[in-house]
């Protein structure tokens, strides 16, 4: 996905894995606190769709994306890096 386009028109499953990975937020501590609100994904289900590889009902959409505003509330910081699993290009995964 390139940098032109405006956020608006990005998928949403783009910009949940652009601000996990900006933030620095692991999978597995997304994943966790996504199943504490009453998620029912599996985690690799979960990282299959932030990757854009699989759908994702839009209730666990929207409680995955709770999951992730509540990880930011709580402490983690944009641009602290240190995800493993961020993509070598820098960018979200395309569509």
């Amino acid at each position: 996905m390139d940098g032109e386009r405006p956020l608006e028109e990005w998928p949403r499953h783009a910009v949940l894995e652009a601000t996990r990975r900006e933030a620095g937020i692991d999978y597995n501590d997304l994943w966790l606190r996504y199943f504490s609100l009453t998620g029912d994904a599996a985690p690799l289900e979960i990282e299959a769709y932030l990757q854009g590889l699989m759908p994702l009902p839009l209730m666990q959409q929207d409680i995955l994306a709770h999951a992730l505003y509540e990880c930011l509330a709580n402490g983690h910081k944009p641009g602290s890096g240190g995800d493993p699993h961020a993509h070598p290009d820098g960018g979200p995964t395309a569509s």
